[in-house]
């Protein structure tokens, strides 16, 4: 018996890439998951705050929550273990990712301030190209698994950005209505990464699971 439940378990013999099969009582796993994305949020926005390690610090988060469905080891341990893996080989990436970061947020501050003349254009423009880099970034970084390195994350980060406009589509508005929501309350912050993190982890999933 006890084989069999071990056998039972999410995350048992199954291929890599495959969704997670929920397992136990719905509620209960709902709410491990609502908690287990606040306090994985809260670390991966404590380990972005020097921006260089923003992709590590969201790729790790994606790989925690997967543990975490699959019903591998999902402790902050792991997770910061996770994350110093996801520190090689991404230097290059993290300053682009801060380099990015510190244009949209001048550009956004400078047209709400009224000191760009093309106001108009300028606010709408770059908020589209932050949500078009965000949408990539999430891609890329829930793409990321320790056993294949950036090199694979990016690379199927970028076939999906091609084919899979739905799932584009989604995790745009969800960076959307995570502005919208720290906008309204700015200690929503504190668990936006979650959110996002969560996103583009389900978009994954999903997006794996019609190209089976």
């Amino acid at each position: 018996m006890a084989a069999a439940a071990r056998a039972d378990r999410p995350g048992s013999h199954r291929p890599a890439g495959r969704i997670p099969r929920p397992a136990g009582d719905a509620v209960v796993n709902r709410f491990a998951l609502f908690s287990e994305m606040l306090l994985g949020g809260v670390i991966v926005l404590v380990l972005s705050l020097p921006l260089v390690t923003a992709p590590a610090a969201f790729a790790a988060g994606a790989e925690q929550l997967r543990r975490h469905l699959e019903g591998r080891a999902d402790s902050p341990l792991v997770l910061l273990r996770l994350f110093r893996e996801a520190l090689a080989d991404t230097w290059r990436l993290g300053a682009a990712t801060a380099g990015a970061g510190a244009v949209v947020v001048l550009n956004l501050l400078l047209a709400l301030t009224g000191m760009l003349p093309v106001r108009g254009l300028v606010l709408p423009a770059t908020a589209v190209l932050a949500a078009v880099l965000l949408v990539a970034f999430l891609r890329t970084t829930a793409s990321w698994r320790p056993e294949r390195g950036w090199p694979a994350a990016r690379a199927e980060a970028r076939a999906m950005l091609g084919r899979d406009w739905t799932g584009n589509v989604l995790l745009a508005a969800a960076v959307g209505l995570a502005a919208v929501f720290v906008w309204m309350l700015p200690a929503l912050l504190a668990v936006a990464p979650g959110t996002l993190v969560l996103a583009a982890v389900s978009v994954r999933y999903r997006a794996l699971s019609r190209s089976a």
